[in-house]
């Protein structure tokens, strides 16, 4: 029945873009589930998130379990049961990837966070009940920054926590330094119930029983805050999560006004989707929302939505096929090269958007053939970190080089680097005219 229903919508979706005014615009592109607990069927849909490959994981809530989809709704995988075993949930709520495709779960009423592969095997498991620094009162909400480190939407206790990759307990924000109570003012929190995290590592909460959207620094100062209670554009009725795409701007679900709001990164609204232009009136039709609990943007900044309503997950996008599937980019400076040769090596600076592995390699050719190949090196980098590299010579291949430089060769030196991360590979080719002594 749910591989049915996900065909009927996945159709609809196809006839709506045939609409040549509607395809032009971001706008509904498909949808998929209902409700039940078979496969891709849901109970109370919940968080979501979308990892580097474009697979889509959501917080299957009364099922107690988590559900695995591709881009477009296709079944892959689900895992979970209830329980308070490692792997089992009590009511998963919040759902983050990271940049290795490693997926964290706010296992609400285990108070607990849970980490697993891709596929689903257990790896981690961090918290317990009480209001000391790394113990939760219904997590519901968790996000990931580019180096790893999580955050915790810690419900129950008003306040957001950080811990580390492993862990361990970093640092909590809320009323009175976190310490378990609400408030309304500026960083203080009612019930935090989503988050996202920017490429500067500024956080945003969407926090339902204050009605606003608050954004912190890096080291949990208040910024900024927008929303309010209402239904006005620009107002906000229990907003439950909110995600951020490539250009900075930020959608919330807008969980009682049944709508999705889009806000500049200083809270200029931008657009709403939703019934009859986002007006708050429920629906179930392609592009309308019921009660729409959990909002994740992939890396070409389609939209999904998990709805509690509709039991559903929806697609919004621009009307084009590209697959959501984003490698690393590596980026690759030759340092002052002719220098670094003379020192013994070739030196550079490397850097990748995604957490990777880069490998390098040098090449030194003359007269059009290869010559010398300078020892292979290996580097893990983390997004927003540079690693300085250097390609050293063995001393015979530098005798060599001499050689050819005394005898008026124009040698060539060529750097390659390749990348691997969770979501393919990346080569880059840099190459110096000549070396000089």
């Amino acid at each position: 029945m749910a591989r049915l229903s996900a065909c009927l919508c996945v159709t609809a979706a196809l006839v709506l873009g045939a609409a040549g005014e509607a395809r032009a615009a971001f706008g509904f592109r498909a949808m998929w589930g209902s409700a039940g607990s078979a496969p891709g069927q849901f109970g109370t849909a919940n968080g979501i998130a979308v990892d580097l490959r474009g697979d889509v994981y959501v917080g299957d809530q009364v099922n107690h379990r988590v559900q695995k989809f591709t881009s477009t709704g296709r079944f892959v995988t689900a895992w979970g049961t209830p329980g308070a075993a490692p792997g089992q949930f009590n009511d998963p709520y919040g759902v983050a990837v990271d940049g290795w495709g490693d997926v964290y779960v706010a296992d609400a009423h285990n108070n607990r966070i849970q980490k697993f592969t891709s596929t689903g095997r257990f790896l981690a498991a961090w918290g317990t009940l009480g209001t000391a620094p790394g113990q939760f009162n219904e997590p519901r909400g968790v996000a990931v920054d580019d180096v790893g480190n999580v955050y915790v939407a810690d419900h129950g206790n008003h306040r957001i926590q950080k811990l580390s990759p492993t862990g361990r307990f970093l640092a909590k924000w809320g009323r009175n330094g976190g310490d378990g109570s609400a408030g309304p003012g500026p960083g203080e929190f009612n019930q935090p119930r989503g988050m996202a995290i920017d490429r500067a590592g500024n956080i945003y909460v969407a926090e339902k029983l204050n009605h606003r959207v608050q954004e912190l620094a890096p080291n949990g100062a208040f910024i900024r805050q927008w929303g309010g209670f209402g239904a006005a554009p620009g107002q906000l009725n229990l907003p439950y999560s909110v995600a951020i795409d490539g250009a900075g701007d930020l959608y919330v679900a807008d969980v009682r006004n049944n709508r999705i709001q889009k806000f500049g990164p200083t809270g200029r609204l931008l657009a709403r989707y939703g019934r009859n232009g986002g007006d708050g009136t429920a629906g179930a039709g392609p592009g309308e929302f019921d009660e729409p609990y959990g909002v994740a943007v992939d890396c070409h900044s389609s939209l999904y939505v998990a709805e509690e309503g509709n039991e559903r997950v929806q697609k919004l996008g621009l009307p084009d096929s590209t697959a959501p599937r984003c490698p690393p980019v590596l980026s690759v400076k030759l340092d002052a090269a002719q220098r670094a040769i003379a020192h013994g090596g070739l030196t550079a600076s490397i850097s990748c958007d995604h957490p990777c592995t880069a490998t390098l390699a040098g090449t030194i050719t003359r007269a059009g053939a290869h010559a010398l190949s300078a020892r292979v090196v290996r580097r893990e980098l983390m997004p927003g970190r540079p690693a300085s590299v250097r390609v050293v010579l063995t001393r015979a291949q530098l005798r060599s080089l001499a050689q050819a430089l005394r005898a008026g060769q124009r040698p060539q030196a060529t750097l390659t680097a390749t990348a691997r991360g969770f979501a393919g590979r990346a080569r880059a080719v840099r190459r110096l005219v000549r070396v000089a002594r």
